[in-house]
């Protein structure tokens, strides 16, 4: 007698046999006993998760002499016969290798013949995503109006491929994976029928190379049996899978954490020397690198990784998430590369490499907290930029910029700081009237990281990336001063002027009590400066920094060139525009005025480097109130 294969022999006879389609069995032995049963059914999933076995078993609680049943006997002849493969009535149809409309042709003609032993006939049709269009069209009818003794079971791991108008005709049972825990069950009690001693550690490594399905499983198992002879251990089930040891992928990881590239690429060519299958090198190295990526979260890991436990959790969970990317993209390579040993190689050098490089989280902590020191060495020379492309200045400006502004020239007694604005006395004496709680200005800098913070969640993002260069000063009353290095001119004119109130409404929310900020520059205190009465009606709009403001006045295109030549015009008939006032003379200085050497371009390019980093570093600190 032929030898039968454990996933024959171990077939699920009864809906109690099937494991992990609970949702299945127990809803067609409910149709089966309450006569519900429809005429069409399709079963769709991966492959070995009982698709086909299901039906059979279907077949057999329709056609058992006991039967309609729920539980079919197994003993009268027609079970017999479902299990022996010889029912006359149980007509199973690949739809693989007859997928054309003959066939179905054919189908459509027996199906109206009576059934020849027993109540009804049931067709199963496996892998019926195969069917031609065609064929699909000539199948339409019959399943919607079958005679009265016909049943259809479709079986397909593809259901994308079957058309919705075959879908629509039928009952449709989605079967999922099963789980590792239930098939080393199942191979536990083949095992013990069949009198085979394997150890739960080979049985474990057999039920998760079988990746939910349970015939694999039964099958890798069969193998390891012939295999082994007598006990079977789990390096006899490894070596039978031809997965990689353990020790060595361990080794492995850990010259590649330690950027041990010769050692990394040596211990690899005796893995390949030994006969190791690449592709499935990978998949042991991602499992690797999977559970190193639990234990840096702190999930926990499995007993077999235990020794990677200490290098993951000085790689960080940030660069093992890249390197599971990493991975998959070489896994997708390796299968259409002609040299695959090159092409891993490379891959473990650039994931080495990447361990050994700071995070991008890393480098934004550790750019924001580093000190600004000023260069030792000499300046760097500035790229000069070509006469044709520097933007030409118009009469107005040039004549603004040889007068200086009163602003610049005459600049505030010291003392000023000393007392208030008159539009702040009001409040500071209708807020001391209520007795509010005191703060003292050094509760105030510790809280001033809160003030940061209030800004963000508020949205204003130039607000708070202004104010990164203000201290607090003092706290009098309800009057909050801050002040600015003299450099940051911008800054302190901007939050003392139009981001007033924005700062107010942070630092009122940090301090529970209405309060009112005014801005020192070094130690003058800053005169807002009013919005041109030309932008008045203008929505308002975020100023930029005056590196920004160049940038555009440099991309402007045709129409500055445009303007220039009608300043070339005005400078040949000999007009020259006389400033309105000081003021605009003195507005019209500071725009085209250069940099002072303190506001290279460098620095504040560097500067807005620090502050983006700095704002994603802390974006998720940003809760909604």
């Amino acid at each position: 007698m032929p030898y039968v294969p454990f996933s024959l022999r171990y077939r699920p006879q009864t809906f109690a046999d099937i494991i992990g389609q609970e949702h299945v069995s127990r809803t067609l032995q409910n149709a089966v006993a309450s006569g519900r049963v429809v005429h069409a059914y399709l079963f769709a999933g991966p492959r070995g998760t009982g698709k086909t076995s299901t039906a059979r078993v279907l077949a057999k609680a329709l056609l058992c002499d006991k039967g309609p049943t729920p539980e079919p006997c197994g003993e009268c002849s027609l079970c017999r016969a479902i299990t022996d493969g010889r029912a006359l009535d149980l007509i199973e149809i690949d739809a693989a290798s007859n997928r054309g409309i003959e066939q179905i042709r054919e189908l459509r003609e027996k199906v109206r013949y009576s059934p020849a032993e027993a109540r009804a006939k049931v067709y199963i049709l496996d892998e019926v995503h195969m069917l031609t269009p065609e064929a699909f069209n000539a199948l339409l009818k019959t399943l919607e109006e079958p005679p009265g003794h016909a049943y259809f079971v479709l079986a397909t791991t593809e259901l994308h491929r079957v058309p919705p108008t075959i879908i629509s005709r039928c009952q449709l049972f989605e079967f999922h994976l099963i789980g590792e825990a239930r098939i080393e069950a199942a191979l536990q009690a083949i095992a013990g029928s069949e009198g085979v001693q394997a150890d739960p550690e080979a049985l474990q490594e057999i039920a998760r190379a079988a990746r939910g399905a349970l015939r694999d499983a039964e099958s890798i198992f069969d193998q390891a049996v012939a295999y082994a002879g007598g006990r079977i251990t789990v390096d006899l089930a490894r070596e039978v899978l031809g997965v990689t040891p353990r020790d060595a992928v361990v080794d492995l990881l850990k010259a590649m954490a330690e950027n041990d590239l010769a050692s990394t690429l040596s211990r690899l060519d005796e893995l390949v020397a030994s006969g190791k299958d690449l592709p499935q090198l990978l998949q042991d190295i991602m499992l690797a690198v999977r559970d190193m990526l639990r234990a840096s979260l702190g999930v926990g890991t499995s007993e077999e990784w235990e020794e990677l436990a200490d290098p993951a959790r000085d790689i960080g969970s940030e660069r093992l998430a890249e390197t599971l990317r990493l991975l998959g993209e070489a896994e997708r390579r390796l299968r259409d590369a002609t040299q695959q040993q090159v092409s891993l190689e490379l891959s473990l050098a650039q994931i080495a490499q990447t361990w050994a490089q700071p995070s991008a989280r890393e480098k934004a902590r550790a750019m924001v907290t580093q000190p600004r020191q000023a260069p030792t060495g000499p300046a760097p020379r500035r790229l000069e930029t070509p006469a044709a492309a520097q933007p030409r200045r118009s009469a107005t400006v040039e004549a603004a910029s040889d007068k200086p502004s009163k602003a610049e020239s005459e600049p505030e007694p010291a003392s000023a700081p000393k007392a208030a604005p008159s539009t702040l006395a009001p409040a500071a004496s209708s807020s001391a009237s209520q007795g509010p709680s005191p703060v003292s200005a050094d509760e105030l800098a510790a809280r001033w990281e809160e003030v940061h913070l209030q800004l963000k969640r508020m949205r204003r993002v130039a607000v708070w990336a202004l104010l990164q260069e203000a201290k607090p000063v003092s706290l009098e009353g309800d009057i909050v001063t801050i002040q600015f290095d003299p450099k940051w001119k911008f800054h302190s004119e901007r939050l003392g002027g139009p981001y007033r109130a924005d700062v107010e409404q942070a630092l009122s929310r940090v301090l529970g009590r209405p309060v009112q900020v005014r801005c020192l520059l070094g130690d003058v205190l800053t005169t807002p400066t009013p919005a041109p009465a030309s932008q008045a009606s203008k929505p308002k709009q975020e100023a930029l920094p005056t590196a920004i403001q160049t940038a555009e006045a440099e991309d402007a295109g045709p129409q500055a060139e445009a303007q220039d030549e009608k300043d070339e015009k005005q400078d040949k008939k000999g007009i020259v525009e006389e400033p309105e006032s000081e003021a605009s003379a003195a507005a019209e200085k500071t725009v085209s005025a250069p940099k002072s050497p303190s506001q290279s371009d460098d620095d504040a390019i560097q500067r807005a480097v620090e502050l983006t980093l700095q704002l994603f570093e802390d974006s998720e600190e940003l809760p909604p109130e």
